[in-house]
């Protein structure tokens, strides 16, 4: 990131390196977007630069370049977002203020500028939604490290992430965030099977999806939650329902479409469990595995089983510990007669999960069709997993 103040003027050039900086530490807090510190940016503000070049020096393949200029008691930033390689704009803004207060104007363009690249590039449309909807820092600071837990996927952190969000709802308890995200945290323990004790992670889920939607009915995480409360209940119908609201929420962003994508999965809707998920990785550029682990699932349960194997063989590639990915990839290779490849890696899950249990695991599938499930967990004991 370089910046240029255009007026000349060095109380300018201070703001314009305050909302440099500003930018920077924001940025940094975003998991998924590494961000260039201040020392190597800021080396080459005010001069004509080749951004390939720039580009390959730092290490990046975004450049945010902007410039500000005043007239009077009126300012104008602008900022663009360039692919530094083919210099194509990916996103560009302008933003005119007046200089009531030079702070406020610096916090509120930072504000912007820093939703629009998190919108952009790392959490798509959700981003906006959280930063409008909790406000206050120290919230706001509660709940990114929160989500950065959160987006890493594995047991250990995903408790942490609820402990950030339960101190979400301490410090801005009329936000209905922290209660969402805290519930969604109870739901993927149980989809995992982190959680010792699936029925109490559920009804924790549901106590808290329900604050965060008696405070806002719009939030689309609470209603996603009860969804999953649904699903393991066996109300397959609604927990649809309750996942086609949050997804038609908030249309643009992909953990909803995700989701809905795994209750077709169980409720047997292949087709569209495939359209949802894939619909869901093309949302978010940075997406998280698993949203690849339905795809694959979906396509060997719908028996496209070939097509299935190399998608599922990613999603172990990428993250070996997504247990259920692998296990869909085991069944999907006895599908395809290739017993050796799934015994082989049935070998490796044990190896890397000695407590392992097909019986355990079968409690973390929800399927409509019993048959179905029972069939699929055979097909594991036949690849030599115990129980």
């Amino acid at each position: 990131m370089f910046r240029r103040s255009l007026s000349g003027d060095a109380e300018q050039e201070h703001f314009c390196n305050g909302i440099c900086e500003d930018i920077i530490t924001d940025l940094s807090q975003i998991n998924g977007i590494p961000v260039i510190g201040r020392q190597s940016s800021f080396a080459y503000r005010g001069k004509a630069n080749d951004l390939r070049k720039v580009a390959r020096e730092l290490g990046v393949r975004y450049v945010l370049e902007g410039s500000v200029r005043t007239a009077g008691n009126h300012i104008r930033v602008n900022a663009q977002l360039i692919e530094a390689e083919s210099g194509t704009h990916v996103w560009a803004q302008r933003y005119d203020r007046t200089l009531d207060d030079v702070f406020l104007v610096g916090d509120e363009i930072t504000e912007e500028i820093v939703t629009a690249l998190d919108v952009k590039l790392a959490h798509g449309e959700q981003a906006r939604i959280w930063r409008k909807a909790v406000r206050s820092p120290k919230a706001r600071e509660l709940f990114y490290r929160g989500m950065s837990l959160y987006y890493a996927g594995m047991p250990q952190e995903m408790r942490k992430a609820r402990e950030l969000f339960l101190e979400v709802i301490q410090a801005e308890p009329e936000s209905p965030w922290g209660y969402a995200q805290a519930a969604v945290t109870h739901c993927l323990e149980t989809i995992h099977g982190w959680t010792l004790d699936p029925a109490a992670s559920l009804q924790a889920a549901r106590q808290l999806a329900e604050k965060a939607l008696a405070l806002d009915d719009t939030v689309p995480s609470g209603h996603a939650s009860l969804g999953v409360v649904a699903l393991f209940a066996g109300q397959h119908d609604e927990a649809i329902q309750r996942l086609q609201r949050a997804h038609d929420l908030r249309p643009m962003c992909s953990a909803p479409r995700a989701i809905l994508g795994y209750a077709q999965l169980y409720a047997g809707d292949w087709k569209n469990a495939v359209s949802n998920a894939q619909g869901a990785v093309e949302l978010n550029p940075l997406f998280p595995l698993w949203f690849y682990y339905l795809i694959g699932a979906a396509q060997h349960f719908g028996g496209q089983h070939e097509a299935s194997v190399p998608i599922l063989q990613k999603v172990r590639a990428g993250n070996p510990r997504l247990i259920p990915a692998r296990l869909a990839l085991i069944a999907a290779q006895l599908a395809l007669d290739d017993k050796d490849s799934a015994v082989a890696e049935a070998a490796a899950v044990i190896k890397d999960r000695p407590d392992f249990s097909v019986g355990k695991f079968g409690m973390t599938q929800p399927f409509r069709d019993k048959a179905r499930r029972d069939r699929y967990l055979e097909s594991l004991r036949a690849a030599g997993l115990p129980g």
